[in-house]
């Protein structure tokens, strides 16, 4: 008998002008004659993490996560994850993917009475009934596999209040016959429960994934956590996300030992014209100068490769009003495109919020669009056109001003 704990992580829906907007969910299973003894040791590294009280993924640093990950692999506890990413404001891809559920949902066999429910339930639910779909089918797939299991699969979900929702029917009515079917074409019987996470451990384990999953994701959660999942992972997409994470540009301060190296990045970048309000090409001294004068507030960091070879930098500069920073990026020409300038922005956000900042603004020339794009993509929304932002000879370029507004989750 298996009992599998599944509980999610972020909000369902898009946040606009937040960048990676991530939702999660994390299923988790363990046989229920080993489940006593992974309790009992999750009660004493809670004690000894100082947790009274139910345990939260948002509530553990990254060495306790990593504590409660490397509990769950001691116990060959086994997991699938799944995400959806949420775009800033586009709707278009949020309308198709709620279509995209509701027909899927009305074709497994979904009764009329809640078919005819679908277009008054809200997006958020209906976009985490279909990833949890994904999830619960992975899952099944995954338990039953080569091996043949005996006896019941209980799955046990968190409620979303003390009266049955929307989300509880649709699970009840529109999920669990489809995986009912599947489960007993493998002599398998299927439960479903709703209890509460507070007196269920399983679920509160499920959360510590979830989190973490998100958190990893977001570029909020180092390697010592996301090692901890891949261990734990079965989900293919979800360990190629991970996986992704060891490649990806180190992150740190810059220091003034890195002016000639950035020199070297910035002066192409100059010189190719159309990218950039700088116009003449900088020395080692006046990297030096920038470096050792930058405001008590400011962030400057720097993505390298494996082999220490500079990929970019961006940095924030505090702004006349305390809670506005402007934040400026330029990554190596054969490097754009491969991820640098968005692991830059993850470590400069947290940064300049731990700073203080709130907001930040970048100004661009109106003829780069690959940098319009970037920031986009960060969650900056366009807030100003500005005509004469930039003169060259007789040429006037115009500019733009992009703002965002930091998220502390």
């Amino acid at each position: 008998m298996v009992q599998v704990f599944i509980d999610e992580s972020g909000v369902f829906s898009n946040v606009a002008g937040h960048e990676g907007a991530v939702a999660t969910l994390a299923a988790t299973w363990v046989s229920e004659s080993g489940l006593p003894t992974l309790v009992s040791e999750l009660e004493a590294l809670k004690a000894e993490l100082e947790i009274d009280g139910e345990l939260k993924g948002k509530d553990l640093d990254e060495t306790g996560t990593a504590s409660v990950l490397d509990l769950l692999a001691r116990h060959d506890v086994l997991a699938c994850l799944a995400h959806l990413e949420f775009p800033a404001r586009d709707e278009t891809v949020l309308n198709e993917r709620r279509r995209r559920v509701e027909t899927e949902l009305i074709e497994t066999g979904l009764p009329s009475a809640l078919a005819s429910e679908l277009p008054s339930i809200s997006a958020q639910v209906v976009q985490q009934v279909g990833l949890l779909r994904e999830l619960m089918t992975e899952t099944t797939e995954r338990l039953v596999g080569p091996k043949s299991l005996d006896g019941t699969i209980t799955w046990k979900l968190d409620p979303k209040g003390r009266k049955t929702t929307s989300f509880e029917r649709l699970v009840r009515e529109g999920l669990l016959p489809e995986l009912s079917d599947r489960l007993r074409r493998s002599g398998l019987t299927c439960f479903l429960e709703f209890p509460r996470s507070d007196r269920e451990p399983g679920l509160q384990l499920a959360d510590v994934m979830a989190t973490a999953y998100r958190r990893a994701l977001r570029g909020h959660l180092g390697r010592e956590g996301w090692q901890g999942l891949l261990r734990l992972s079965r989900s293919p997409t979800a360990t190629r996300a991970l996986e992704r994470l060891a490649t990806a540009p180190r992150v740190r301060p810059v220091t003034e030992d890195d002016a000639p190296a950035i020199v070297t990045l910035l002066n192409p970048i100059i010189r190719q014209g159309s990218l950039t309000a700088i116009t003449e090409p900088i020395t080692v001294d006046d990297q030096l100068q920038f470096i050792r004068e930058l405001p008590e507030r400011a962030t400057y960091l720097l993505a390298q490769d494996e082999g220490g070879r500079l990929l970019g930098i961006q940095d924030v500069l505090p702004g006349a009003d305390d809670g506005t920073g402007a934040i400026s990026t330029f990554v190596a020409l054969d490097a754009q495109r491969h991820g640098v300038g968005r692991a830059l922005s993850r470590a400069t956000f947290r940064a300049a919020l731990e700073h203080g900042h709130r907001r930040l603004t970048a100004t661009l020339r109106s003829d780069n669009p690959g940098a319009f794009a970037f920031y986009r993509r960060q969650g900056f929304e366009l807030v100003a056109e500005l005509p004469g932002y930039l003169r060259l000879g007789e040429r006037t370029i115009a500019g733009v001003k992009m703002e965002k507004t930091l998220d502390a989750a």
